[in-house]
């Protein structure tokens, strides 16, 4: 009988789980299958929306209104081990014979025989299983499975109970395809919409988690000791209570098993973990995305105890909100592999991307990309026992309000391959790509780039304020510090051991590498020039503080690895003006090597003092009445604080005031008086040149100044 085969199937991929492990289950339990004849059932159509158990409506014959759903269940359990198939009518189907806590189908919820085997079918014009007409007035959750149930195109509704499984309870085998679980709510209790315990399984398809409750845990669905499967379906505005976890999902227990693969987390709510909360046992995630859900910690994900571990792969983190920590993952204990996804746009005060506390998270090939916090925009890493290691993976434009805008490391270990440290920033604080905190924080990285990252303070790339930080074979190339007093464009370090070697060190603002204390070694790096480091090193490099070890350093551009780029200052050339002229001082012509921009200062060096805006690439002033040179310097400056200085003069004419003669040109002629009609002759060398008012001749004149 089909029976047999569905208890055998139920059995066989209970030991594939314990045998081999959830991933070879779940593999066979979604093995195409070919349809199932409905020949092997009996089927029953249900024929009333009415609430019985009577005899009466357990008949389910051609005549009209003898099967209730109750009444067929009630034949389907009567009858197990034979397999049933109901087929609901339109509308909505309220269970109305209150009486919660028996299992026997006669009141409360719809009870699954532990031998039945009961497949559910609802109308294409839709059918929906109510335990109330509202979210509030439910009388028992609406199922509760110990054999097996197999519901399609059902909304399963407005459940209630002060027990586990608001809406479902199964602790034998669950088929939900293209189900709706909506408004249910456990009181007090676990697993709002669904929960699966006692060795249960469950296998949800295409269909939607919407709107559920739970007081304690698990707002959408709870796993005790069970097993769940998830594919293509959406899990959506559940919630835990304030205290709660899980908003959307929540696994409890060592042997609590979850697999979900193309599902949606999103809008969820709980204390911790708004989307997923992994207590203990094991989640495995591929191509899901978790989506806007908030709580205190982890408002998209978050693992709670050691034997919590979570496995995402192709999974988006994506616009989830932390009142705390962990915006978009919060490893509190546990172990998480994170592979190939994104964890972007969300948001804490700690460790927006994601944060460790005590536990370990390993990403590969993964992006932590616009995330925001008050400390460590992309990751925060807190304890001394928590792990962090990222290969192949990007870390870009996350942003921290005060310090750490890529990653903060209070107390922890890091180590980062390949990865990519890119475009983030510390607004108001320091470290804008890393920043580590106490003697406790042990960073290395080996290859990858520390690059474009900004930090209002010191430490554009990285602040060292303990603690250990080693690079190898890294690019620090363009960082900076966005304040003109601000240290350590590449690297700041205070106290802790610093090391990095064979890397290159370009185009970071000054002082690029700026240390205190000694035992900082900075040997064998490619400084942007082939006579070293600028500062107090010998060279034109990107600069060095004294109290770091410089030598060995390369004289040859690796390769991949640029020179330094520095501005040039062009205060243009020379002028020669006669007094009364407006005059241009003109400095456009400088360059910006990096292209974000320069800043322009003009000072007046010498002559007589003139006046006009000094902080303008192009600035004009009114040349003086008396002769001479006038000398100016325009100072410009970098996004990388990085200066140049160029020098121009202006010669002002002498002029002299003379009477004017009417008269034809080389005639002589009667003289003006000078108060009458004044004029102006310039001297050009030893020649005046006269200039006539309207409607006299002109002449050139030779006058002899003496």
């Amino acid at each position: 009988m089909f029976i047999t085969h569905r208890i055998f199937q139920r059995t066989f991929l209970l030991a594939a789980v314990l045998f081999l492990g959830i991933g070879t289950a779940v593999l066979l339990l979604t093995l195409p299958a070919a349809a199932e004849p409905s020949s092997l059932y009996i089927t029953l159509h249900v024929d009333t929306l009415i609430d019985s158990n009577s005899a009466a409506y357990q008949q389910c014959t051609a005549a009209a209104d003898d099967c209730s759903l109750r009444g067929a269940i009630s034949a389907a359990n009567a009858n197990a081990p034979t397999p049933y198939r109901l087929v609901l009518p339109a509308g909505s189907l309220t269970l109305t014979l209150a009486g919660s806590g028996e299992d026997n189908n006669a009141t409360g919820d719809l009870d699954i025989a532990a031998t039945a085997d009961v497949l559910i079918v609802g109308d294409a014009a839709g059918s929906i299983i109510q335990a109330g007409t509202d979210a509030s007035n439910g009388i028992d959750r609406i199922f509760h499975v110990f054999g097996g149930l197999d519901l399609q195109n059902v909304t399963v509704r407005y459940g209630r109970v002060s027990d586990f499984g608001g809406g479902i309870l199964d602790v034998g085998f669950l088929a939900l395809t293209d189900v709706t679980l909506f408004a249910n709510m456990a009181v007090n209790s676990r697993g709002g919409g669904l929960y699966v315990d006692g060795g249960g399984q469950a296998v949800i398809t295409n269909g939607q988690i919407l709107s559920n409750t739970a007081d304690v845990s698990g707002g959408g669905l709870g796993i005790g000791t069970g097993t769940v499967t998830i594919s293509g379906t959406q899990i959506i505005s559940n919630s835990a209570a304030a205290s709660g976890s899980g908003g959307g999902i929540f696994v409890w227990k060592l042997t609590s098993r979850l697999q979900i693969n193309g599902g949606v987390l999103r809008g969820n709510d709980g204390s911790s973990g708004g989307g997923l909360f992994v207590e203990s046992g094991t989640a495995v995630l591929t191509d899901t995305q978790i989506i806007s859900n908030t709580a205190l910690y982890g408002a998209g994900i978050r693992t709670n105890q050691p034997t919590a571990v979570l496995t995402a792969t192709d999974v988006t983190l994506s616009g989830n909100n932390a009142a705390q920590s962990g915006g978009g993952l919060d490893a509190h204990n546990g172990a998480v592999n994170f592979s190939g996804g994104q964890i972007r746009h969300n948001n804490a005060i700690n460790g927006g991307g994601l944060f460790v506390n005590q536990g370990s998270a390993a990403l590969t090939n993964a992006q932590v990309v616009s995330n925001t916090a008050q400390y460590g925009g992309g990751a925060y890493l807190f304890a001394s026992t928590a792990v962090f290691t990222a290969a192949n993976t990007t870390l870009d434009e996350n942003s921290a309000a005060y310090s750490g805008g890529g990653i903060f490391m209070k107390e922890s270990t890091a180590v980062l391959s390949n990865t990519q440290i890119l475009s983030n920033s510390a607004q108001l604080g320091a470290g804008g790509g890393l920043f580590l905190q106490y003697p406790t924080a042990v960073l290395t990285m080996t290859n990858g780039q520390v690059r474009d990252n900004t930090a209002h303070l010191d430490g554009g790339g990285l602040y060292l304020n303990n603690g250990q930080a080693v690079f190898s074979g890294i690019q620090l190339l363009d960082n900076r510090t966005m304040t003109a007093n601000g240290r350590g464009g590449g690297i700041f370090s205070i106290y802790g051991q610093l090391q990095i070697g064979n890397s290159c060190i370009v185009n970071n603002s000054d002082t690029s590498v700026a240390v205190y204390n000694t035992g900082k070694q900075a040997v064998d790096n490619w400084w942007g020039a082939a006579d070293g480091p600028a500062g107090d090193g010998p060279g034109s490099g990107d600069s060095v503080s004294s109290s770091a070890d410089y030598s060995g350093f390369k004289t040859s551009a690796p390769a991949g690895c640029s020179y330094r780029l520095l501005p040039t200052a062009d205060a243009g050339a020379p002028q020669t003006v006669n007094p009364g002229n407006t005059t241009l001082l003109d400095g456009a012509a400088s360059t910006d090597a990096i292209g974000d921009g320069l800043i322009y200062v003009w000072t007046q060096t010498g002559g007589t003092a003139v006046t006009f805006t000094p902080t303008l690439s192009r600035t004009a002033f009114t040349a003086p009445s008396a002769a001479g040179v006038l000398t100016f310097t325009l100072a410009i400056t970098d996004g990388l604080h990085r200066s140049d200085t160029a020098v121009t003069t202006v010669t002002v004419n002498h002029v002299v005031y003379l009477p004017l003669v009417a008269g034809g040109s080389g005639q002589t002629g009667t003289a003006v008086p000078s108060a009458a009609v004044p004029t102006r002759e310039v001297e050009t060398g030893r020649q005046l040149l006269r200039r006539w008012p309207t409607g006299l001749s002109k002449q050139r004149m030779m006058v002899s100044i003496p």
